[in-house]
């Protein structure tokens, strides 16, 4: 990892207290501390440096699994002239390819310097402060949207009735507006369909239009095109070929069937760890599952008398060296504020439905720009206007610009960073799911 030391030629520019406080490292203190907690789902990926620049495309590639072979050699057939022993040499397994494409990120906020000297260090430190909480939220928020594209999608219900007719009108298009091909998220097409099958029967996806995105939760809403007219009432499910393991109590199989009574139990946070093993995912490097609720979902299960009694013997340690509820099973759970929920019309009126996840590891993959140390002295920009701060565990870049306005008053804080997230597809390890993305569970529920 490259060293990204303080860089700030700019401080003759600001008042003795600030200069003081920009040299404690105080305020890259302040930045990160309500920062770091709230990168819950950012955490899920793997970091991967690269030197591909704003607007370029990072492409990851994974090999698919060879087959299994269950049957012993025949060792009757095997002669001693044959040199593979009986063997058939496999051919070499498919590569899948996914991308993401290197952006930026980032916010800023003023400070007027005509104050006190006490108020100006008390305000930069309280900017620190909200920027942190901001990029932590927005970050976080960006690279949930990632995996909530992959592992909510494939699975949605009609929204409006459907008369005889090749467009439906879904809840969200997630999951059905890409099919993979040799290994590639190609959109879908007439040439490149989508199998599913709609309240049941089958057909295909070969077009899409999204109307509007619901960043609460993670949902494009928008309309489906089948290459076969259908007649649906309102809350007909669509579910892909390709959909990811989702769980709901019950048994309910889309949003639309919930309702208010469908609460999370302890048994539902197990089965979704069961569902990842009984896929063969591997968990974290450090033996466990990972999984994320908010602070209502884990209200709501201490009406639960199993999950109270599990959680009775709960140790500390990961409770507060590293942020966790508890281990239950062999998923250690975490409470994050960022968990996709939101209004869903459903069977019986609108129900807010939330969301627990569980997943387990190299999930997806972080690409980060490595020559970010390079923005600490920005081409151009005279070195004594700015001050520049570097977050090394988070590759976030923290900037207080000296005033340029004419009467010398305004300050300017900013971060930013550069990068993009991008969820792994397992489209060809199909030992026991053909579904494109298998390394993580969303629980559904009231």
């Amino acid at each position: 990892m490259p060293s990204f030391p303080l860089s700030a030629p700019g401080l003759h520019n600001y008042p003795v207290n600030l200069q003081n406080i920009v040299q404690d490292g105080i305020l890259i203190r302040e930045f990160q501390e309500p920062l770091m907690p709230n990168l819950r789902f950012r955490a899920c990926f793997v970091p991967m440096e690269t030197d591909r620049y704003i607007g370029q495309t990072f492409t990851f590639s994974k090999r698919g699994d060879l087959p299994s072979d269950i049957e012993p050699i025949n060792m009757a057939s095997v002669s001693d002239s044959d040199l593979n022993s009986g063997l058939t040499p496999q051919t070499q397994p498919l590569v899948e390819n996914y991308s993401t494409t290197i952006s930026k990120w980032g916010e800023a906020v003023h400070t007027n310097l005509l104050a006190a000297s006490v108020a100006i260090e008390d305000t930069f430190a309280a900017n620190a402060r909200a920027l942190g909480r901001q990029a932590g939220k927005g970050l976080d928020k960006s690279s949930r949207r990632v995996l909530s594209q992959a592992y909510l999608g494939g699975n949605t219900f009609l929204t409006a009735i459907a008369t005889a007719t090749t467009t439906l009108t879904v809840d969200n298009i997630y999951g059905f507006t890409h099919v993979i091909v040799n290994g590639i998220p190609t959109p879908v097409s007439v040439g490149n369909p989508l199998a599913v099958k709609v309240n049941g029967v089958a057909n295909t996806v070969v077009g899409y239009t999204e109307t509007s995105l619901r960043t609460v939760d993670d949902h494009a809403e928008g309309t489906l095109t089948l290459s076969g007219a259908v007649t649906e009432a309102i809350g007909a499910s669509v579910i892909s070929g390709f959909a990811p393991a989702q769980l709901r109590p019950n048994g309910k199989t889309t949003d639309y069937n919930l309702a208010a009574t469908d609460l999370p139990t302890m048994n539902d946070l197990l089965l979704q760890e069961a569902t990842l093993e009984s896929l063969n995912i591997p968990p974290g490097q450090d033996g466990f599952y990972y999984g994320y609720m908010d602070a209502i979902t884990h209200t709501k299960l201490y009406q639960d008398s199993a999950f109270q009694q599990a959680f009775q013997s709960q140790g500390i340690t990961d409770i507060y060296g590293r942020r966790a509820l508890g281990i239950l099973g062999n998923t250690m759970f975490f409470q994050t504020s960022h968990m996709p929920q939101g209004n869903v019309t459903t069977s019986g009126g609108t129900l807010n439905v939330k969301s627990t996840f569980v997943h387990g590891g190299e999930i997806g993959y972080e690409a980060r720009y490595n020559g970010i140390d390079k923005l600490l002295n920005p081409t151009g920009m005279a070195s004594n206007i700015h001050i520049t701060m570097m977050s090394p565990d988070t590759y976030i870049v923290m900037q207080f610009r000296a005033p340029l306005d004419i009467h010398g008053e305004v300050s300017t804080a900013s971060w930013k960073f550069l990068g993009n997230w991008v969820a792994a597809t397992d489209s060809l390890s199909n030992d026991v799911s053909n579904a494109y993305y298998k390394r993580g569970v969303y629980f559904r529920h009231a």
